[in-house]
């Protein structure tokens, strides 16, 4: 995309199935978001639709800042998984103590 100064837009897709060991961990609390900014970013990346553009000059942490966020989403995804298996397995036993209640 040409621009007044000649540069022009790069988009990296990022994979979060082959994200490199030193991004396995990374998190949004150690990028540098002020309070305020990191609960926006945190809003606007679990939103079910839109874009997130992140843009910067060469090295000031666009590439750290979507790892860090795609790490978010993916722990947010299991957390979510994990509370529903235990809710799921909860109402399950209820229902069959309940079940096992009026049989008795």
């Amino acid at each position: 995309m040409p621009s007044i100064h000649g540069e022009d837009a790069v988009l990296r897709v990022l994979d979060k199935e082959s994200m490199s060991e030193k991004f396995q961990k990374l998190t949004l609390d150690v990028v540098g978001f002020g309070e305020d900014d990191l609960r926006r970013f945190r809003r606007y990346i679990k939103e079910p639709y839109g874009m997130v553009l992140v843009t910067g000059p060469t090295g000031s942490g666009k590439t750290t800042t979507l790892y860090a966020a795609i790490n978010e989403l993916r722990l947010t995804k299991t957390r979510s998984s994990r509370s529903k298996t235990r809710w799921n397995t909860s109402c399950a036993a209820s229902r069959k103590f309940r079940s096992m209640k009026r049989k008795a």
